[in-house]
Parts: structure tokens; sequence; C-alpha cells
């Protein structure tokens, strides 16, 4: 038996304590090497978060803990790990087993995640144009865009977006982000102060439709 010592801590929810055993029995299931560990998590389990189709993971951990196709997964490394019951003992999985939702994934990005990237107000204000179809949420220290019908967060190279700023940001891989957005050098539109755009409905929502009709009517 090899055991490590505790090095994560869930904020001030609960220590995360691994241990790795390695076993001298076959692996129950296939795919699964002889490698296993446990995880020491909270008494109650936070509620799982989707971050992106058929992807959720568990809310507000130091250790990111996905949910696709009925079983939990963590990265260790290079590695992946599975189990059926988040509390019992992960088994390594091989590489063509692992959902390709989730190596296609940069490691840290959802760990402490809780939502959304980027701690906005349940309100906005208005946003200020800086390119044709582009709009930026003004004076505001992290870069926050509106394209396309979604609202558009950037963190280290990597997208993430949502119709509502409020909730269910969901991963983006680059690839798939507007290219207007990501031809933007990061950081230019910070603390943006230029002209204002549409105005914003009630608790955030973009007032869409009725700036459709009053178009409509000149």
């Amino acid at each position: 038996m090899i055991m490590t010592k505790p090095k994560a801590t869930f904020g001030s929810i609960s220590f995360l304590t691994v241990v790795f055993l390695a076993l001298a029995i076959p692996a129950t299931t296939p795919g699964q090497a002889q490698l296993e560990f446990q995880l020491n998590l909270p008494a109650v389990l936070p509620p799982l978060v989707e971050v992106r189709p058929g992807v959720r993971v568990v809310r507000d951990l130091d250790e990111e803990v996905f949910f696709v196709d009925g079983r939990y997964w963590v990265r260790r490394d290079e590695n992946w790990y599975s189990a059926r019951n988040p509390r019992g003992r992960w088994a390594q999985a091989e590489r063509r087993r692992v959902p390709g939702e989730l190596t296609r994934m940069p490691p840290g990005l959802f760990r402490h995640w809780r939502g959304r990237p980027a701690d906005l107000p349940d309100r906005l204000p208005p946003l200020a144009t800086v390119r044709p179809g582009v709009r930026v949420v003004p004076d505001f220290d992290e870069e926050v865009f509106y394209a396309r019908g979604y609202y558009w967060v950037r963190r280290d190279g990597h997208w993430f977006r949502a119709r509502d700023h409020r909730r269910n940001w969901t991963y983006v891989e680059p690839r798939r982000a507007p290219p207007e957005l990501v031809q933007s050098p990061p950081g230019q539109y910070r603390r943006w102060r230029g002209h204002e755009g549409e105005q914003h409905g009630r608790g955030g929502e973009m007032e869409h439709g009725q700036h459709d009709e009053d178009r409509g009517r000149r």
C-alpha cells in the first residue's frame, strides 16, 4: 500500500485525502487499470453544474470532478479515473474509454467552478459596441463580450458562453468561438469606456425583440 499525505482542501468544506492503492488483483471492469484511489469528499456533495452539453462538474471543489455518461471522472496528470459512486474507489481508465468531451478540455478550468467564469452583477450596464456585431460590458475588470446571441468570456485562450450572463455558462472549444472575438487581443477591452450599445432589460436580459420592432417602424 502506498499512501500520500493530504495535498489539497475543498476551501472551508473538507480536506481532500488521496490514497493510492497498488492492487494485486485484476481490474473488475473492462478498460480499467489496477491502480485505484479514494477521495474524501464533503459530507454533503455539492450539486453538479453543466459546463458543456453532456458534461457536468461538482460545484466549487479544489478537484475537478466531472460527471459524464452515468460515471464520475477525475484527471490526475495524464491519467483519468472513473467511478459509479464518487465516495467509492476510483479505477484508472484506459485512454480510449475516456469521453472525448473530457480529454479535449484543458486541466484546471473548472476548479472552484460556480456556474460562471466571471463575477458579474445580476443587472449589467448598457453594452458598448466595439466593432460590428460585437459588444462588451463597459468599465469592467474582465472582458465580457456579447456576440451572436451569447455572452462570452475568455480565460487563458479558452472560451465560455451563456445566453443569460447570470447562469449556465458552458465551455466552448477555441476553434468554435466566433473569429471576431478570437482575433481581438486579450485585454484590449478591459475597462472599456466606448460608446454605449443597446439597453438591457430587467435582470440583465437583452431586449432584442423590442429593438427589432422599433427598427421595423422606422
